[in-house]
């Protein structure tokens, strides 16, 4: 019931006390949860993300801020908590890796889009199986398509360095996948958006946030056009591509 009032409510207000007493719940009893529970959690704490999940109600606003961090919050709990347990739940996994990617690409903190960036990381290296690694890699990947610079540039060297440290476990398919489809195709849509004038598909759709003083990023004036700043995460990319290949 608490889930679907967070789900439904359109007021900020009622929201955060929902959320508060949702992490005071996990703190109390989380370890009681079924996977079902922990599932509809994490399905929750991801719309409250604030990302552009398509949902009836428009979290995206300077109102849901507050929302979308004590939201963060209860979601690095329940992360932190999967780590250190025995859990080999890949249903609880998918879901927390998938609520990383949505915080990641909500745009109410850099700070909580770098960290969760982070914890998709973390994911694969508590559990180096080739789906859990695959599935890190692939949102990691989307997140190179961010539009703000500091979130593009983590999530590549987040990225090229978990393919360091874990290839040594990939089979052929796995670096053939890996290569063409990841690295490359990372490249390749770099090197368009370049082209395009420092404009991607994800950068577009965000270009409404770039008037609100929440999204604006304070870089060095040789590097104040989206070109150059592109053309920065490309540089990011080839030095990737080098320690991989080394």
């Amino acid at each position: 019931a608490l889930c679907e009032t967070l789900r439904a409510t359109s007021l900020p207000d009622t929201a955060e006390d929902g959320l508060d007493a949702l992490q005071t719940v996990l703190e109390e009893l989380g370890q009681s949860f079924s996977e079902t529970d922990v599932r509809t959690v994490i399905d929750t704490l991801a719309v409250l993300s604030g990302g552009d999940d398509g949902d009836a109600v428009d979290r995206s606003s300077r109102q849901w801020s507050a929302v979308s961090s004590s939201a963060f919050q209860n979601l690095k709990l329940i992360h932190d908590d999967f780590l250190e347990s025995d859990s080999n739940s890949e249903s609880t996994r998918d879901a927390i890796i998938d609520c990383c990617l949505a915080f990641g690409k909500a745009r109410h903190d850099i700070n909580t889009s770098l960290t969760a960036t982070g914890m998709l990381w973390s994911l694969a290296d508590r559990d180096p199986s080739r789906s859990t690694v695959d599935a890190v890699l692939s949102r990691l990947a989307e997140l190179t398509r961010d539009g703000r610079a500091e979130v593009r540039n983590c999530s590549v060297n987040t990225l090229f360095s978990c393919v360091v440290g874990l290839g040594g476990r990939f089979v052929d398919e796995q670096w053939c996948v890996c290569l063409r489809d990841t690295m490359f195709g990372i490249l390749d849509r770099i090197t368009r958006a370049i082209n395009d004038g420092g404009t991607d598909s994800d950068a577009r759709s965000n270009a409404a946030a770039a008037g609100d003083d929440r999204y604006k990023v304070n870089v060095h004036h040789s590097r104040n056009s989206a070109t150059k700043q592109w053309a920065a995460t490309q540089v990011l990319v080839l030095k990737g591509l080098e320690r991989v290949l080394r």
